[in-house]
């Protein structure tokens, strides 16, 4: 009955060792899926803000915003909400 016992052992310990590398594994995966994400929603956020940037400079305070215009800032604002929903959901 001993060797087993031994053997169940030896089971367990490889068992264990075999969960270890699996968690290990999986936690440095989701931890590239993450940073990648958010180096690619950085990267669409600055371009949002250089849109924005970009219609201010076309549209400075002080003059009338004509419909064509309030409809190209929300574009620009629909766009950078969607960057920032998407990370949400790769996240």
């Amino acid at each position: 009955m001993q060797p087993e016992k031994n053997g169940y052992k030896w089971a367990t310990w490889i068992l264990v060792i075999v969960v270890i590398i699996l968690a290990v594994m999986l936690t440095k995966s989701n931890s590239e899926t993450i940073t990648s994400t958010l180096d690619d929603a950085t990267t669409d956020v600055q371009g949002c803000r250089a849109d924005i940037a970009a219609w201010q400079v076309a549209h400075p305070k002080g003059t009338a915003v004509t419909g064509d215009a309030q409809t190209e800032l929300e574009g620009i604002l629909d766009g950078c909400v969607n960057v920032v929903e998407n990370a949400q959901d790769e996240i």
